[in-house]
């Protein structure tokens, strides 16, 4: 049965650190959050040269914090996506990813994606 998108709360003006955690036994995962940069700053648990990208890649067994900065417009709600990386199962298919929502205060409607699975990450 199908329920309701997870939200993760996002105040204008302020920072969200996030661990994430690739429990897979041998798939990379790629997340991005739309329209918000990461910013890398921790790899299993020990600091790093912190640097933003637009989507990050995570090893299997690997754990990393990135930093968003709540800086778009707050009337949107905006996609979180993770997904495998390509070529590691046959095409790409909606079983392939998950997405929850990135939630502004008072904010209605859900942005449309500009980076979605399909998306060329080259």
């Amino acid at each position: 049965m199908a329920h309701d998108l997870d939200e993760f709360h996002c105040h204008n003006g302020k920072y969200v650190r996030l661990r994430l955690i690739n429990a897979a036994s041998s798939a990379p995962l790629r997340f991005w959050i739309d329209q918000h940069p990461l910013l890398r700053v921790a790899r299993d648990s020990l600091p790093i040269e912190p640097y933003e990208k637009s989507y990050i890649a995570i090893p299997a067994g690997q754990r990393l914090d990135v930093i968003v900065r709540c800086n778009q417009n707050i009337n949107y709600k905006y996609y979180m996506y993770m997904s495998l990386l390509e070529n590691v199962v046959a095409g790409m298919s909606p079983n392939n990813w998950m997405n929850a929502l990135l939630i502004y205060p008072n904010s209605t409607v859900i942005s449309p994606p500009q980076l979605s699975p399909e998306s060329n990450f080259t």
